[in-house]
């Protein structure tokens, strides 16, 4: 007996609002209405004759969503009426398409679609089996609680038909615990109807007659006239099983009613097979035991070449699914190749750009020290060795004085000569540090120097000696130029990863200024790894701290 006539029509609503004009939408709603929920006996054979007229149109195009949307009807159509064999054809025609198209937009809502249709024919025709196996494929991707609980409601009707009355129940539970979130009546409706004639199955009558009046009323709202045959079929079969045999006569004549109105073969066999139950005719009841035996067998010969077509066409989806991936594993792995290229191409690129600005770098700092040692040079020798020429040139300068004179210049250009070179670190950097700092003590300026003794410069590389060398240079003729400072204060710190030089005096203090020659300071520590850090403000003395 077929309980769930409309249980597979929910994962397709959405096709009717695919592309056509407003006229081709028009008759598109009009007939998938009466597909899905027929009134008159004429209503599923000119819907099929729309579904059938559009399928061949579309043929010669691509326009996949069309076809599908029509194949999904016939086959529900042919359901319907009986024509198993017509209904299987139209479901594994679309799983065909969407094997070798599976770029189809909602391909997978499809997909969902016509196993569950599948499942619904494969068990009208006892393949409980491989029915329940397709239920529970659409199960693991439902999308919301109304695809579930069709889905366990259809597992519920497979279990029903095999007699396992316990595992059924189960199943239309799951439903039913659904039903709470569902705002759609007739899926309500379909959920009530059969777990009320499963609690008759386990004699809970009154549970049971309550739940399939609920669903009567509501599908009679609804006007669903494959619906309403359901109920009145149920209905007939409690009554049957409480002995009530005159109310089972008239719920049965009731479907019979339903089933010539939609003109639907298979709902009026069930229903005469329902009225021979009720008559006290042994032969009649004798033939339809034999008459049920035979058509199972049918079904069952049919059913192996029916699921022969199928497994053969699941395994043509498994091979082009097989190759679809090897193609997707080659374009992933030409896709990292050119990606890993481009990464390279733009390292080698970033740099090419990055040494070309180094070097750019390097050759400003190097015209910038070329400009500063040749103004040195011009301001402190070249205007003194003028100035001696013209004295000699007068001869009234006594050779004494420019003895003393010339002997001043010599010192000049020593000390900017000292400033600029490289200092001697093979040998002792300790000599070479405290003969610095003496050359810049005075009677002005004194200068105290802590833990130098304590560093083990031995473990420092010739540039980064250089480089204290020439900071710490920086730093005292700043402080003899500019700060007219009388203290001075170098500490030395040495631990196992760090150098901590720390420079203070008690001078005027300066506001820093970009481009100066403590800010080339800045530069030689950081090329060696190192930081300084300035903090000076006018009248408050200068202080620096270095970290190597």
């Amino acid at each position: 007996m077929k309980q769930y006539g409309q249980s597979f029509l929910f994962f397709l609503f959405f096709c009717a609002n695919f592309c056509f004009a407003q006229k081709s939408q028009d008759s598109l709603s009009h007939y998938s209405t009466i597909a899905l929920h027929p009134k008159e006996s004429t209503d599923l054979i000119n819907a099929s004759k729309y579904f059938n007229k559009r399928l061949e149109a579309s043929k010669d195009t691509e326009d996949f969503h069309t076809q599908l949307n029509s194949l999904y009807y016939i086959a529900s159509i042919n359901y319907k009426i009986g024509s198993y064999d017509e209904s299987e054809k139209a479901a594994v025609e679309a799983v065909k398409i969407l094997n070798e198209n599976p770029e189809i937009n909602n391909e997978e809502a499809y997909r969902r679609s016509f196993y569950n249709l599948l499942g619904v024919v494969y068990a009208d025709q006892h393949n409980y089996s491989k029915s329940v196996e397709l239920y529970e494929r659409v199960l693991e991707v439902a999308s919301n609680p109304r695809d579930s609980a069709i889905v366990y409601n259809n597992i519920a009707n497979v279990y029903k038909r095999n007699d396992l009355i316990e595992e059924s129940h189960k199943a239309s539970m799951k439903a039913f615990r659904l039903t709470p979130k569902l705002q759609d009546t007739l899926t309500v409706a379909l959920v009530l109807n059969n777990l009320g004639y499963i609690k008759t199955k386990m004699q809970d009558y009154n549970l049971g007659r309550s739940l399939i009046f609920k669903a009567l009323n509501l599908r009679n709202q609804a006007q669903d006239s494959t619906a309403q045959y359901s109920s009145y079929s149920n209905l007939a079969r409690y009554y049957m099983a409480t002995d009530s045999i005159d109310k089972a006569k008239f719920y049965a004549n009731k479907a019979l009613d339903f089933a010539n109105r939609l003109n639907s073969a298979s709902y009026k066999q069930n229903a005469l097979g329902l009225l021979v139950e009720l008559s006290p005719d042994h032969y009649a009841k004798a033939y339809k035991v034999l008459n049920d035996s035979l058509i199972s067998e049918d079904k069952a010969r049919s059913n192996k070449f029916a699921l022969m077509r199928y497994d053969y066409s699941e395994f043509e989806r498994k091979a082009l699914e097989s190759e679809l991936m090897h193609q997707r594993q080659q374009s992933h792995t030409i896709i990292v190749s050119l990606v890993a290229v481009g990464i390279t191409i733009i390292s080698v690129l970033g740099f090419l750009i990055t040494r070309a600005r180094h070097r750019r770098e390097k050759l400003q700092q190097l015209i910038e020290t070329e400009s500063r040692i040749s103004k040195q040079v011009h301001d402190e020798v070249a205007n003194n060795v003028f100035e001696v020429m013209t004295k000699f040139e007068s001869e009234t300068c006594e050779h004494s004085v420019l003895a003393d004179e010339l002997h001043q210049l010599y010192h000049k250009a020593r000390d900017i000569s000292n400033q600029h070179s490289l200092v001697d670190t093979k040998n002792s950097f300790l000599d070479n540090l405290e003969s610095l700092f003496e050359s810049y003590e005075s009677n002005d300026a004194n200068i105290v120097i802590k833990g130098l003794a304590d560093v083990k410069w031995n473990n420092f590389s010739h540039i980064k000696k250089n480089t204290i060398y020439k900071v710490l240079q920086e730093l005292l003729i700043n402080m003899k130029k500019h700060s007219k400072a009388s203290l001075v204060l170098i500490l030395f710190e040495n631990d196992e990863k760090k150098l901590r030089i720390n420079y203070s005096d008690n001078g005027e203090g300066a506001n820093l200024i970009k481009h100066t020659g403590l800010h080339s300071t800045e530069n030689r520590i950081q090329s060696i790894g190192g930081t300084i850090t300035f903090d000076t403000q006018p009248q408050k003395g200068f202080k620096v701290k270095i970290v190597i």
